[in-house]
């Protein structure tokens, strides 16, 4: 029988996004890989935030944490030392290893562990790393530790790179001296958990709500969000805020008391469709580094994004007939124009309505694609499961 280990730092019960899409994975696997043996090894840890609330599937190995608090430069060490177990630990459990990128050093060790093993890897790059030290200015790019870490990313390619769009795809393939086969599974796509009662905080449908809803972490601007809000007239929009993240509290505090925000706790799944506008922000610099989920829940909901971003990232490319644009500017007074472009041609209901209808094609569109992918990997890996001498890429 056939073994199969993924590896990612959370798992079900975490509400983590990244632990259920490993779990809507493992169930594809065992659903398409009849007598397949699938586990999964994870870490022992809390997360913060986070909107899933899926139970676990198959065997999960919970690894003790070695360090849960917030200081940046012990998160990183920690990382490398829970990096290292977890991928050993696949190794005895698994003839093919599945790394997700939590933490952030997994992929590392999986490319060094798996190689020297002889055992076939997927990358699941719901995150690039060493990219997201840099972006998160944590390094710069001529550090000796980062040229080695992108050096072994480079020497030690996976045998199969499951992407969240083509544009992160893309700019993956480009690190390594022969195209490695690829699968597209964006993050965020859900078809179920809508809710037919509204909840509290949407109290006049007469109004406009919109919403920031999620992780406000490094990737992400709260400048955007601040600056939008104090462009909306309280009588006609209401804006949701729900988050979490390194700078959701500067957030908070900056907003509290302005009379068109309503600060809530949290914001279910289901709830998501009583939001019309979705924000979304990405820096420049984390381009392709990360694709926001929350922008394929919001869609999903059958809802609409306002992004913050480069027109090339991959949440523009695959979403962007269902909202609209802020594009970065270099003075901040250009992208408040933008901003108040978008908010001036919302009097023009047809805007929404067409932009919406949008989304719910889109939705139908993403649903397929997920479908297809996790059949696909199913299908490379239970070559690898089944012929491992003859079938790896």
């Amino acid at each position: 029988m056939g073994r199969i280990c993924l590896v990612n730092r959370y798992y079900p019960p975490s509400p983590n996004i990244t632990a259920e899409s490993a779990c809507l994975l493992v169930e594809s696997l065992i659903r398409e890989i009849p007598g397949v043996d699938v586990s999964t090894v994870c870490v022992d840890a809390p997360y913060e935030g986070g909107g899933s609330q899926k139970g676990p599937v198959g065997a999960a190995i919970r690894l003790k944490s070695v360090y849960n608090g917030k200081g940046k430069i012990f998160r990183l060490f920690s990382s490398l030392i829970e990096g290292r177990r977890l991928i050993k630990k696949a190794l005895e459990l698994g003839d093919v290893i599945v790394a997700m990128t939590a933490p952030p050093f997994l992929n590392y060790w999986a490319g060094r562990l798996c190689k020297a093993a002889r055992v076939p890897w997927v990358y699941w790059s719901m995150d690039v790393y060493p990219d997201a030290f840099s972006a998160a200015r944590l390094v710069r790019e001529g550090n000796p530790v980062y040229r080695y870490l992108l050096k072994s990313f480079r020497q030690n390619p996976p045998d199969l790179l499951v992407a969240l769009g083509e544009e992160q795809a893309s700019f993956l393939q480009r690190r390594w001296a022969a195209p490695v086969p690829q699968v597209v599974l964006p993050c965020g796509v859900f078809t179920d958990h809508f809710s037919a009662t509204q909840p509290k905080w949407r109290q006049d449908d007469r109004k406009i709500y919109f919403g920031y809803v999620g992780n406000l972490g490094e990737a992400h601007d709260p400048e955007f969000v601040v600056d939008f809000v104090n462009l909306l007239d309280a009588k006609l929009h209401q804006f949701i805020l729900s988050v979490y993240g390194s700078k959701a509290q500067r957030v908070v505090e900056r907003l509290k008391g302005h009379p068109a925000v309503k600060l809530v706790d949290a914001v279910s799944r289901s709830e998501l469709q009583f939001i019309d506008i979705h924000l979304v922000s990405l820096s420049p610099e984390w381009t392709h580094v990360c694709v926001p989920s929350k922008a394929v829940s919001a869609i999903c909901a059958g809802q609409i994004i306002l992004f913050n971003g480069l027109e090339s990232s991959d949440a523009w490319r695959m979403l962007g007939e269902a909202g609209f644009l802020v594009s970065e500017c270099s003075k901040r007074e250009a992208r408040r124009a933008q901003m108040s472009a978008v908010v001036s041609s919302l009097s023009n209901g047809g805007v929404l309505r067409q932009r919406k209808d949008n989304a719910l094609r889109i939705h139908d569109r993403l649903i397929r694609l997920e479908d297809n992918s996790f059949k696909s990997i199913a299908a490379r890996i239970k070559n690898w499961v089944f012929q491992p001498q003859t079938n790896l890429a």
